[in-house]
């Protein structure tokens, strides 16, 4: 037995609507800049140092105020965005608002964590890196904080 169809006609669909979003908070990536300058390696040098991977980054405040001290997540990936690596960072100096600091660092290097090979190995070009801030103490006295 064959069934018919029956035609209907095309429905109209009906307009959206367009809901407003609230206003977005500033997302906390977007309060600091920070780029990635050099990295090198230092061999261990026993009894006087252990082997590290050394960088330095430029931080760019983009609060809109002067910082006095702030801290978070510095984490290193490749050109995808997987992570490599992620250490706290707490910086101490102030930072006037629009400015750019440069802070050097290292990480003390263990041979056996797969991390530390791939931030080692990668080349500088290949690296990239953010900073996810988790309480920044403005001049005036006041404190943000991220979840």
């Amino acid at each position: 037995m064959i069934s018919k169809r029956k035609k209907t006609a095309p429905t109209k669909s009906q307009p959206t609507k367009k809901t407003e979003t609230p206003t977005e908070k500033p997302k906390e990536s977007s309060m600091f800049k920070v780029t990635l300058q050099k990295k090198a390696f230092r061999e261990a040098d026993f009894p006087h140092s252990q082997a590290a991977i050394i960088f330095s980054i430029f931080i760019n405040n983009l609060t809109g105020s002067d910082v006095r001290a702030f801290d978070g997540v510095l984490t290193f990936t490749d050109p995808l965005d997987n992570k490599i690596f992620s250490s706290n960072l707490v910086i101490s100096n102030p930072i006037a608002a629009d400015a750019t600091m440069e802070w050097a660092g290292q990480i003390e290097y263990n041979q056996f964590m797969s991390s530390h090979q791939k931030l080692r190995n990668e080349k500088l070009s290949n690296l990239k890196v953010n900073f996810r801030p988790k309480k920044i103490l403005f001049t005036e006295g006041t404190t943000k904080e991220f979840e």
